[in-house]
Parts: structure tokens; C-alpha cells; sequence
């Protein structure tokens, strides 16, 4: 949505209200990595990097804020540093899930 620029908000949105029936998740869990290190983690996987690993930096930044952005549109919701060690963001994980409970 946000990473070309273009505007899908709209779209994206109609969608999500036609499917949701007056549903809203109990909590959206954002795990908010920074581009850098996301793509650090990307090229020490196996896999080879895909299309969207590829593009500029600009275009990574983009895409963390607009999820960021939006947010909110769907309820509570809480946002996880990503950039810790795995264990530190699975623990931190943990508790957002079981203080929502």
C-alpha cells in the first residue's frame, strides 16, 4: 500500500468492513522492526532475497510507517520493538497476548 506510493488505504479498508461483520480483533500486535535491521535479518536467512528485499530503503521505510499509521484503525493494539533478540521480542509478545486477555 504504501511502499510504491500507491493508494490502496481505501480499498483495503472497504474490504475489511465488508468482511468483519462489526467484529474487531481483541488486539493487533504490530512486531516493529526498523528497515535496517529487517533487512540484515533477510540476508542471513538461506532463502534467496525475493523482489520486495530488493527495493530501496525509502521504499521499507514506507511500508513501517504506514502500518504504523493504521494502526489503530483496528482496535486496540499493541506495538513490539522487533529490533531486540528473538527471546527478548517473544517474551514481550507473551505478555501483550496475556495482558489482553
Amino acid at each position: 500500500m504504501a511502499g510504491k506510493k500507491m493508494e490502496y488505504l481505501p480499498l483495503v479498508k472497504s474490504v475489511f468492513n465488508a468482511i468483519k461483520h462489526d467484529c474487531m480483533p481483541d488486539l493487533t500486535i504490530l512486531l516493529d522492526v526498523s528497515p535496517e535491521v529487517g533487512l540484515q535479518r533477510v540476508h542471513m536467512r538461506e532463502q534467496a532475497a525475493n523482489r520486495f528485499d530488493e527495493e530501496e530503503m525509502a521504499f521499507h521505510q514506507r511500508i513501517r510507517e504506514g502500518y504504523k499509521q493504521h494502526l489503530s484503525d483496528y482496535g486496540k493494539s499493541a506495538v513490539i520493538d522487533a529490533n531486540q533478540p528473538l527471546e527478548e521480542v517473544w517474551t514481550t509478545l507473551l505478555n501483550a497476548v496475556q495482558s489482553a486477555l
